[in-house]
């Protein structure tokens, strides 16, 4: 109730705020401020319901957003677009930490992997073609976007790093396969020309973010106090953010990249991931909640003809090939079974906001008309579907395994 109280005096504040009457240049400062506030009382809450605090900060996002009370909104300033570019920056490189090591990962997991993103692929692309009178290239597109992976539904921790590790894989197998699927449809004259300079900004960005972490590593240009690195790491993220946002590169592969190759130096990785974890959930908070401000949930009110089916489609085949067949994951595990694991690969909101919504130059540009709208909209109700569904799937596995394994331990003596 106290979370609840505080989170309606700080949407009060920033509704009758001095930015609404007065333009100050501290504005931006005022609505962080804010946001802050309002996106830690609503995961308080979401905790408190036994939610995952995601879902929280998203809902935060929501009501502050375009969505409800316009408070915060993409047009209202550099600041807001700033803070989010370099949160996704700092979650990527957290990421990319836990990739090493990969012992478990074999030629024959890694072609699970890929037979699950390319069964999820065809799956969708054939289900929205039989069932909607859609061109074909429209189905493509489709279920290129809708075999994404995500790679954590929560703070990156070494506590769940098998199914990061498991959902990175997976992550570098889809945008391969939706940048080949992009490119080839660019040939054939189905997308826009400037198809192939949103795929090549993308891998570009995870070239630098590789060569930038090797040439680091290769010159040990890493501070040694844990306060040095701290603030080399927050100077770093927001002045790649600034830079990115110019040149029009994407952060998330960056990041993460950059996270990959430092951590397979162990000291240097277990010492970057004490940093971090001394830094909490602020940027997830931070990255979630402005998330949820830019999603126009309204322009669901009047949804594009199929967007129904396309949903459940892809909700289907994602349920059937990822989290349903709890064998194929069992076989990834290196020690005890994760019964759960096929769960917590599902939520995949992150990948597809930074794909979509978040860069100047985005999918949704490479097609117009009824199917831009389609394609939009079915990447807003993916979102919302990996917060409201997935997220919590995983979180309900996740507890239930552990109720499970608890009772099966010997009670003492």
């Amino acid at each position: 109730m106290k979370d609840l109280v505080v989170a309606v005096m700080a949407l009060l504040l920033g509704y009758l705020g001095p930015q609404r009457y007065h333009p100050s240049p501290f504005d931006p400062l005022w609505l962080l401020g804010m946001v802050v506030l309002v996106a830690y009382s609503c995961g308080q809450m979401a905790r408190g319901l036994r939610l995952p605090s995601m879902v929280g900060w998203i809902g935060a996002g929501l009501v502050m957003g375009s969505a409800g009370l316009g408070l915060v909104v993409p047009e209202t300033g550099d600041m807001l677009r700033l803070v989010r570019d370099a949160a996704v920056l700092w979650i990527a490189f957290q990421v990319g930490l836990q990739v090493w090591p990969l012992a478990w990962l074999d030629w024959k997991r890694a072609g699970v992997l890929l037979a699950s993103t390319l069964g999820v692929c065809a799956a969708v692309t054939a289900g929205v073609g039989f069932f909607l009178p859609l061109p074909w290239w429209v189905a493509l597109l489709l279920g290129a976007l809708a075999c994404a992976w995500g790679p954590f539904t929560g703070a990156p921790t070494t506590r769940r790093r098998q199914a990061l590790q498991v959902g990175l894989i997976g992550v570098a197998f889809s945008t391969c396969t939706l940048s080949a699927v992009m490119l080839w449809l660019q040939v054939k004259g189905a997308l826009s020309v400037d198809t192939a300079g949103f795929v090549g900004r993308f891998w570009l960005s995870f070239v630098l973010g590789a060569a930038s972490a090797g040439v680091v590593r290769f010159f040990s240009l890493l501070p040694g106090s844990i306060r040095g690195l701290l603030f080399s790491l927050f100077f770093s993220c927001f002045a790649l953010a600034a830079l990115f946002s110019t040149l029009h590169l994407h952060p998330l592969p960056f990041g993460f990249a950059a996270g990959a190759v430092l951590a397979r130096q162990a000291k240097v990785g277990r010492r970057l991931r004490y940093v971090l974890f001394r830094v909490g959930p602020i940027p997830l908070l931070l990255y979630f909640s402005l998330l949820g401000a830019q999603l126009d949930v309204r322009s669901l009110a009047v949804p594009a003809p199929g967007l129904l089916l396309v949903v459940l489609v892809s909700i289907g085949a994602l349920l059937a090939l990822r989290g349903v067949v709890p064998a194929v994951y069992l076989r990834f595990s290196t020690g005890r079974a994760q019964r759960d694991l096929g769960w917590q690969l599902l939520p995949r909101g992150v990948l597809v906001f930074e794909l979509c919504f978040a860069p100047a130059f985005d999918l949704l540009d490479t097609l117009s008309g009824e199917h831009a709208l389609l394609l939009r909209q079915f990447a807003l109700s993916d979102i919302l579907v990996s917060t409201l569904l997935y997220v919590m799937l995983a979180r309900a596995a996740q507890y239930i395994s552990e109720r499970m394994q608890s009772r099966k331990q010997p009670r003492p003596a």
